[in-house]
């Protein structure tokens, strides 16, 4: 499988080693070229990289939303560890975001439990996130796979944009914890709602709050918590008690 490598180990279990062939998720260091100037370097597990280097500079804010430059004015070429990308910069992105109708929380747990369809190598190696944008529908737009979160993430995003969908009417479901990367960079794509997997960070919180981001974390099936944008969702229970749940209050964060 792409992105994956096999490497010789050595097991012990139960008093006895072993020899073994172990799948593991190949991993690579990356710079990342905007107009010339160094716009980033971290490792990636090499697939999907035209994806990974228009979404990352989506997501940093450094290039202009699919409202503004559509990816036939963008020209991204990978060569080994170096990408480099041509497109007009922008200095504050304002994406246009699409009218959002919401998405039910049962079709949220439903898409939280598919995950590991869209995970190959995280099945074969367990050693990946992965991100989904769905429709409010459920329908799935573009999916990737990454060491890290905000790789996954970065690709996903720069997939359905290249593929020329509007994130806008999408959400974001990912593994791992929203940080406040994460969130700023649906809000630099014009995704309406982020979904995690993990409790996100305090300053995550903040920034979808000051964003307008909807955030949620469901751990697990049948569990999850809304930190902001309840507008965003349907079919919410009614509050167990007398004081006010929905909308959410900003709190002391």
């Amino acid at each position: 499988m792409s992105g994956e490598i096999i490497c010789d180990a050595a097991e012990i279990s139960g008093g006895i080693c072993t020899p073994v062939e172990v799948h593991i998720c190949e991993d690579r260091p990356i710079r990342i070229y905007l107009n010339g100037a160094l716009a980033g370097a971290f490792e990636t597990c090499p697939v999907d990289m035209e994806a990974l280097a228009y979404g990352y500079l989506l997501c940093e804010g450094l290039v202009a939303p699919a409202s503004g430059i559509k990816p036939s004015k963008i020209t991204i070429k990978v060569k080994s560890d170096v990408i480099t990308v041509e497109a007009d910069p922008v200095a504050s992105p304002s994406p246009a975001r699409a009218q959002f109708p919401g998405v039910d929380v049962g079709l949220l747990f439903e898409r939280y439990v598919s995950l590991n369809r869209y995970s190959p190598l995280c099945r074969s190696t367990g050693g990946t996130h992965c991100a989904v944008l769905f429709t409010a529908y459920g329908g799935a737009v573009s999916s990737a796979e990454d060491l890290h979160a905000f790789g996954a993430v970065s690709k996903a995003i720069g997939k359905a944009m290249l593929n020329g969908y509007d994130p806008g009417s999408c959400f974001l479901l990912f593994t791992g914890k929203a940080t406040p990367w994460t969130v700023q960079a649906a809000a630099n794509a014009g995704l309406p709602l982020v979904v995690c997997c993990s409790p996100p960070t305090s300053r995550a919180i903040a920034v979808a709050r000051k964003t307008g981001i909807g955030l949620v974390c469901v751990p697990g099936p049948g569990w999850m918590a809304v930190f902001h944008g309840d507008h965003l969702l349907t079919g919410l229970p009614e509050p167990s008690s007398m004081q006010a749940v929905w909308p959410m209050s900003p709190g002391s964060i």
